[in-house]
């Protein structure tokens, strides 16, 4: 279970970096309060950016999801834990 949980603290670490980037390099350093990337930036070549992010997002939801079906076997297991 500490595997899957470094996996998805690297994904997520990741995510949140290229995010950052993505946001500095599109709105010239400033990042203005809530707008998602996708509402931020409306170019065609940062369309491009966000297609090589999605299977980074499809490893992160996959590893996320592997760690609550552990941890939903550790808790029945253990009878103890509690989602």
């Amino acid at each position: 279970m500490r595997h899957v949980r470094e996996e998805k603290r690297r994904l997520r670490r990741t995510i949140r970096e290229t995010e950052a980037d993505l946001l500095r390099k599109g709105t010239g350093g400033s990042v203005t309060g809530g707008y998602s990337i996708s509402t931020a930036m409306k170019n065609d070549d940062d369309e491009d950016d966000d297609v090589n992010l999605e299977p980074i997002y499809a490893q992160y939801r996959h590893a996320r999801a592997k760690l609550r079906l552990l941890e939903a076997l550790v808790a029945k297991h253990d009878g103890s834990a509690t989602l």
